[in-house]
């Protein structure tokens, strides 16, 4: 069984061949299906959250944890083309990537890169902030976008399910009074994560 280092490096390194693979492609476009299976489960793995909210009136979302295959966030603006999207990662090494692939899909106008934790990020402008499972800590960055964000704003929080407890941080029991918990996505046996969507209060 898998340590919390092993699983995010397992993860990220999946991302890392995925990512690699568009850019060395030197196309504008990608067929998530010719990409492999990890990529079209982490691409597929978000889709319910479409189902739960619609991103229409969205006009900012951040991304906590893009890592360096940002499939959530390429996800999200091919179906939501004028959203604009702060992506925030704590490897530099990771946004170098991320920063190469979306060059190449000719996004750097939609997609800004900051290098941090998530708890030096200005949430205040975002209409939906989404956390990525692998963040930590989550219950700092909770507190984080509590303080920065409007009454009302959607979270969209990646925590673990059961089987996957020892691979991530939950961040549900830090929600406390802060938010209101407005339901939960199904549960990925792939990734053993789910959605769990949050409302500032």
């Amino acid at each position: 069984m898998k340590t919390f280092e092993e699983h995010t490096d397992y993860i990220k390194q999946k991302e890392y061949e995925v990512a690699e693979k568009i850019i060395a492609s030197m196309k504008h476009d990608y067929d998530i299906g010719q990409l492999g299976s990890f990529a079209e489960a982490a691409y597929n793995r978000v889709v319910d959250m479409f189902d739960y909210h619609d991103f229409e009136n969205c006009q900012h979302l951040t991304m906590v944890g893009c890592g360096p295959f940002p499939m959530t966030v390429l996800h999200i603006i091919n179906k939501y083309p004028s959203l604009k999207v702060d992506a925030i990662d704590i490897d530099p090494a990771a946004l170098k990537v991320t920063e190469n692939l979306i060059k190449q899909l000719g996004l750097q106008d939609k997609i800004k890169l900051y290098c941090n934790n998530g708890l030096n990020h200005d949430y205040s402008l975002s209409s939906i902030v989404y956390i990525a499972n692998l963040v930590r800590p989550k219950a700092e960055v909770l507190n984080k976008v509590w303080q920065d964000c409007k009454k009302d704003t959607l979270i969209v929080l990646r925590d673990p399910t059961e089987s996957g407890g020892i691979y991530a941080e939950a961040g549900l029991p830090s929600a406390g009074n802060k938010f209101l918990v407005e339901g939960f996505g199904k549960n990925d046996n792939t990734f053993h994560s789910r959605h769990v969507f949050l409302r500032c209060q």
